[in-house]
Parts: C-alpha cells; structure tokens; sequence
C-alpha cells in the first residue's frame, strides 16, 4: 500500500505541474519534460527543457537531459550543441563528455570520412578521467574501437569494464571472440565459462566452449558440452518448435562434432524442405551445405556431389571449411576434371605457403580417389623435394604407399621422415597401420600398445588395436574394453561402433554384435567393411537371404580394397546356390 499512495502522491504533483501558469520556474519546466519523457511525448519534452534553460540559462542539468532527447529523436547537432554547453556549465560530470562521446559515435556511423570517431574517443576518454569505472563509458569506448578496427584496444577496454562488472554476459562472450582472434584457447574458454555461469544453458556457448575443450585435446570435457548443448536445444524446440537458427546450430553440432551425420542430415532436411516457419534463402543453402557434407563423411557421393554442385558459389565464398569434402565428393561421384580446376582456381589466389602445400596435399588425394596414383605420388614427392623436411608431407605419402599396398616403399618412407620430422603421434600410428598391413602383427601390438601407454586417450589407437585383436579373435575382452574406451571419447564413431559390434560378433554374443553394427550403419551404410559385418550376423542368426544382401553390397561397396574377398566370395556361391 506505501508504494501506491506514493506514486499516487508523485502522479498527482507531475500533472498538477502541468497547470502552472507561464511564469513557471526552470525547475517546474524540468519537472513537466520528466513526466512527458516518461510518457514517451518526446517532442513536448524538448520544449519544456528548452523553456527551463531559457529560465535558468546557467543549469547544467536541462542541458543534459535535452542532448539525451535529442540523440534519441536523431537529431545528433542539436544534441551536440546542447551538451557541449551542458560541459562548460560543469566539467566535473562524467555523464556529460560521455553523452558527447554518444553523438559523435552516431555521427561517425553516417559519416566515416569526418573526424568523429577521433572526436569520440576523446569524449569517452574525458568521461573515464572523470569516473574511471564509469560502465557506459567503456561500452561504448570498446565499441567505437570495435567499429574502427582496433580489435586488441576493444579487449583491452571489454576486460577493464568487466572487472568493474563482471556480471555482463554478453560482454563475456565477446571478450571470449577477442581471446579467440589472439591464439588464446585457455583464456577464451575461461570467458566462455564465466559467460555460462551467469546464464546457463546457452547453446552456442556450450557449443563453443565444447570446440576450445576439444582443441586443447580433453575430449571427454567436450562431449560434456556438446551433450548440453544439443539437450538446451532440443528444450527449447519442444516449447517453441521451428526456429531456423537452432536447427542450424544443432545440425553444425551433430555434423562438425559428434559424428551424428544422419541427425544432421534430419535438421537439414527440415530447413531445405520449408516446414520450418522463419526459413530464408541463406537458411536453405547453408543446410544444403551442410547436408552435402553430412553425405560426403558418410561416404554417399554421389548425392553429396549434387548438393555441392547447388551450393558451389557459398562453398568457394564463405564456406571453406566444407572446400575439401565438396572437391572429394567430385572426385569420388564424377571425376577428377571440376575437382582439380577448384583447387587450381584456389591455389591462384592464395600466397600463403601453409594454404598452398594443404592444397597441394588436397590435389594428392583428388588424384588418388581419381585413381590417379602415379601423378598423386610425384606430386608428394615433388614437395618433399622442395622442403625436406616437411614432416606432414612425409606422413601423406606414407599413407599414400601403405593404401596402394607398397609396404616396403612406404617403410623407408617413414624412416626418413622419422630422421626429419622426429617422433611424431603420426608417425607413430602409420608405423603400427604399416606393420599390421604387411603382415607383423605382434610388432604392430606393441606399437600401438605404447602410443595408447603414453595418452590413454588416444581414441584412434585404442580402436584400431581393438579391432585387430577382435578381427583375430583373440584377447576378445580386451579388445572390447579398448573400443570402449574409444567410444567413451568420441560415442556416436560409426566405426568405432562397428568395431564393438564385430569384437562381440566374435565373443558369440549375436544381440550386442547385431546393435551396435546396426548402429553403426546410421552413418557408415556405405562402409564396405560395415556390411560385411552385417552379413555375417545375419547368416549366424539363419537369415539367409538377408546375408545374401549384406555380402553382395560389400563387394559393390569395394571390400576388395580393404580386404581379401575370397570368404566373402564364397558365402556369395554358397547362399545363391551355386554350390
């Protein structure tokens, strides 16, 4: 009840105000703008601040509230004059410069060739003399920085307004974006964090922070926060269906950094489909983007080659991370010729040597899915000719020689590589792909053994020695302990799925080995191994025709170019009753 009758009091002397005859002090004048400001009659309001200045020309204050108005109704000169004579009636108030500071950063966004963003850096640097945390000041200060390109000035400013507050979320992820363009990865998941604590369950912050923990190699933090931010997002679908930007965001999540690529394909076909409210045209090509790519790791070309063939012009403009799987798609679906002339077109428009040689490497394994060996080979060659001591250049050829079969070849590359490059993670996991493949199978164990000995975490080592242990037979426990471990670290691998579901096929256990193939194939339906796989469970569990299928799809997959076919061949005569 106090609070009411005390409005009721203020009501009643504000409209009283109004009725006061024209010899009105300055201060009923200043009154009478107060209530027409805060009934939104702005226009009124700068006549009655103009009635109160001329009673009592020496107030600072109507000259402040007037620049206010006045840059609120665009009409920045009136509101200059009206300031600067606020700041020579009191040079002590900080509220003042910094309303200065406001007008010309307006004026600067109409007219970049005047001096105005100089003039309003002064301005905002007159305020902080003045009041050093005053927040508006620095706001806006990191905002003019930011407008005129001075990007580490804009964080230095973003970091000093928030150890004033440091409750401002958004200004937390931005400093997150600033720490991001400097290197920072330790300090922009920092700001990221503190961005979450003040508001949980934000997406993309989830999202990002889950990008920095997975660059930085702690990839179970990661999936902590791709898992959030994928389950904020389905929350809010469900309360208010449709929205464009959440598909888009959930999709990137699944395509870029769960391996869900057939849940991404989904939301994709959601967005290109039109059965989403809000949906533009940028909306549609970015999904279709994204679909493509989604088919290309699934290793579906053919349509993925189609969709980039649609989206080719935002791929080469604003999409680069999805340049390599477009090229591929190409390569794989229709040819070499389209594949290479981007990549051409690229490496004419780039000196940056580090882009170059990745294109030079991209131009190796077009050519090689182009199964255009030879020239793939010298091209390699040829770059480590022009930079011995290339270690990656090393590594591209020696799994290029390990897929064409040229163990011996391949081995006195990774020697001289070793020699250059030193020891390496990747050298150390195409030693043990090298010894399995050409036949010394214990030493390829203790290979891996001692890359997983030292990082247990490394998912790529643990699956591969699991799956040749179950591909064997032998040490089945062990084996499905390592994949699991694998699946702990990235859950949704479609190989590493398999993988499992092959190490159980093997115990006998025909449930586990059916689920996770079946889960497996979501993704890795094009896997000629993965088929393979479903054949032979199919078969154990009596569906003939079923296996039939399977191994007949892993011959058209190319199981020839992963493995001996010869069993697979014979299941085929069996079943088709030949013999």
């Amino acid at each position: 009840m106090k609070a009411t009758v005390t409005t009721s009091i203020l009501l009643m002397a504000l409209t009283a105000s109004l009725a006061l005859p024209a010899e009105d002090s300055s201060y009923q004048h200043y009154l009478r703008a107060g209530y027409y400001i805060q009934s939104g009659r702005l226009e009124q309001a700068v006549a009655e601040l103009q009635k109160s200045i001329e009673a009592d020309p020496d107030a600072a204050a109507p000259h402040v509230t007037l620049g206010r108005v006045l840059l609120g109704l665009n009409r920045p000169d009136e509101a200059l004059e009206a300031l600067e004579k606020a700041e020579r009636l009191d040079p002590s108030d900080a509220e003042v410069p910094k309303m200065v500071g406001r007008v010309y950063l307006q004026l600067a966004a109409t007219d970049a060739s005047a001096d105005y963003a100089s003039k309003a850096e002064k301005a905002f640097k007159r305020a902080l003399e003045l009041d050093p945390e005053e927040q508006e000041s620095l706001f806006y200060l990191a905002l003019l920085y930011e407008r005129t390109g001075r990007s580490e000035e804009a964080l230095e400013v973003k970091q000093r307004l928030l150890s004033v507050n440091p409750t401002l979320h958004d200004v937390w992820v931005s400093v997150a974006t600033g720490l991001r363009e400097q290197g920072d990865l330790e300090g922009e998941l920092e700001a990221l964090i503190k961005a979450d604590e003040l508001e949980p369950g934000n997406a993309e912050v989830l999202r990002r922070a889950g990008e920095i923990y997975e660059r930085l190699g702690r990839q179970r933090e990661a999936n902590v926060y791709y898992e959030q931010s994928i389950a904020r997002i389905d929350e809010i679908l469900q309360q208010q269906p449709g929205q464009p930007i959440l598909l888009m965001l959930r999709a990137e999540v699944f395509l870029w950094h769960t391996s869900q690529y057939d849940l991404a394909v989904a939301d994709c076909d959601e967005l290109i489909g039109g059965t989403v409210e809000g949906v533009d045209d940028g909306h549609r090509l970015l999904a279709t983007v994204y679909k493509a790519t989604a088919l290309y790791f699934m290793a579906d070309y053919e349509p993925a080659a189609e969709l980039f063939g649609q989206t080719e012009g935002i791929v080469l403009g604003q999409m680069i991370r999805s340049f390599q799987e477009m090229v591929l798609s190409y390569a794989n679906a229709a040819g070499d010729q389209h594949a290479l002339e981007l990549i051409a077109d690229l490496e004419g428009r780039t000196t940056n040597p580090d882009q170059l040689d990745y294109l030079k490497w991209l131009r190796s394994r077009v050519l090689e899915d182009a199964d255009r060996e030879p020239e793939a080979l010298e091209l390699l060659e040829n770059m480590l000719a022009e930079n011995p001591e290339d270690g990656q250049a090393y590594l591209r050829l020696v799994q290029l020689l390990i897929n064409l079969k040229e163990y011996g070849r391949a081995a006195e590359t990774l020697d001289r590589g070793l020699e250059v490059a030193g020891q390496q993670r990747g050298f150390s996991f195409l030693k043990g792909v090298l010894q399995e493949r050409s036949g010394d199978f214990e030493a390829a164990r203790a290979t891996f053994a001692q890359i997983i000995e030292d990082n247990p975490d490394d998912d790529l080592a643990l699956n591969y020695l699991g799956y040749m242990l179950a591909d064997r037979g032998i040490e089945l426990e062990r084996a499905i302990g390592l994949i699991e471990r694998a699946l702990e670290l990235q859950p949704h691998n479609g190989s590493y799925l398999d993988s499992l579901g092959w190490a159980h096929f093997q115990k006998g256990d025909l449930d586990l080995a059916e689920r996770y193939v079946r889960e497996s194939m979501r993704t890795q339906y094009r896997s000629a191994e993965v088929r393979e796989h479903m054949g032979h469970i199919h078969l154990a569990r009596g569906r003939r025709q079923e296996a039939l299928r399977e191994f007949r799809t892993a011959l058209e997959y190319g199981l020839d170019e992963v493995k001996s076919t010869e069993e697979v061949e014979r299941l085929v005569a069996e079943l088709e009753g030949k013999r």
